[in-house]
């Protein structure tokens, strides 16, 4: 089934009713905010995501441990430094 629809500048179209039908229609009470759902598991952003975590812990720990042997080495100088 086609309707015939007229506009002033163009000639008449013929278009579908299924698929004016079939369109989704507007809703402007819907609180839907759009690209806010994934549709799609997001699998390389969970791998980015770990990685980036355990390289923040491995440089952290790194830190810790030369901050610590800086400490040490501070206390080392400080007897020696007492001793002479």
């Amino acid at each position: 089934m086609s309707k015939l629809i007229t506009t002033s500048t163009q000639a008449t179209l013929p278009i579908q009713l299924s698929i004016l039908e079939d369109a989704p229609k507007f809703d402007p009470n819907d609180k839907a905010i759009p690209a806010t759902k994934f549709l799609v598991k997001p699998i390389g952003m969970i791998i980015v995501c770990a990685l980036l975590a355990t390289a923040v812990c491995l440089v952290g720990y790194a830190t810790y441990e030369r901050r610590k042997y800086r400490m040490q080495y501070k206390r080392r100088v400080r007897r020696m430094r007492l001793l002479r």
